[in-house]
């Protein structure tokens, strides 16, 4: 008797809602990502010269795409030169970096450690996914509160004294937020609370 009640608590035990046990999601968008080789160097800091030291350029390769204003069009007949311009979609950017670097750092202690980021390769393009978020009953208004304090003291606006439009720019702030950080977007979410040292 005592086999079989157990195996029918072990039995029901083991049917319950698997989405019980799950964290709360909202739908974002996850902005692009992207993978980055950094080189790390002893930067000379020092103002006269050294023996030391050596003049370095570094070419840095990010892909992705950017519109560049190229020259004019020889053949365009418009008085403006504006109207001229040719721009055209890179999809590959390349700069180059100049820099002082300490070569011996034994002798040479007018240095800072500093890096480069000499390479930035896109991964996976933005797309939308669900992420994990606090549950309605965890979206109270001290944690607005909490939210909106962290945002106005990184500098993000929010005027207090309109209260009718104070959720919006709240909104909004929060949104602002997201982008600056690369964080998932459109709503808020764990990884923006965590960000804002909330969760």
């Amino acid at each position: 008797m005592i086999t079989i009640l157990l195996s029918f608590l072990i039995t029901i035990s083991n049917n319950t809602n698997p989405k019980s046990t799950k964290p709360c999601q909202v739908k974002c968008k996850i902005p692009d990502q992207y993978e980055e080789t950094w080189m790390s160097y002893a930067k000379y800091i020092g103002s006269d010269d050294s023996d030391y030291t050596r003049e370095r350029t570094c070419e840095v390769h990010e892909e992705g795409e950017k519109w560049v204003k190229k020259k004019a069009d020889p053949s365009c007949i418009s008085s403006n030169p504006d109207d001229c311009v040719v721009w055209c979609l890179v999809k590959t950017l390349t700069d180059t970096i100049h820099y002082t670097e300490v070569t011996d750092t034994v002798l040479e202690k007018r240095f800072v450690m500093d890096s480069i980021m000499i390479k930035r390769q896109l991964v996976k393009k933005a797309h939308k996914a669900y992420v994990d978020a606090p549950c309605k009953d965890e979206l109270t208004d001290d944690l607005y509160l909490l939210i909106e304090n962290q945002l106005i003291a990184l500098g993000y606006t929010i005027d207090e004294t309109q209260k009718r439009r104070r959720r919006r720019q709240l909104n909004q702030a929060i949104a602002d937020y997201q982008l600056d950080h690369n964080l998932p977007r459109g709503k808020i979410n764990i990884a923006t609370l965590e960000a804002l040292s909330i969760y």
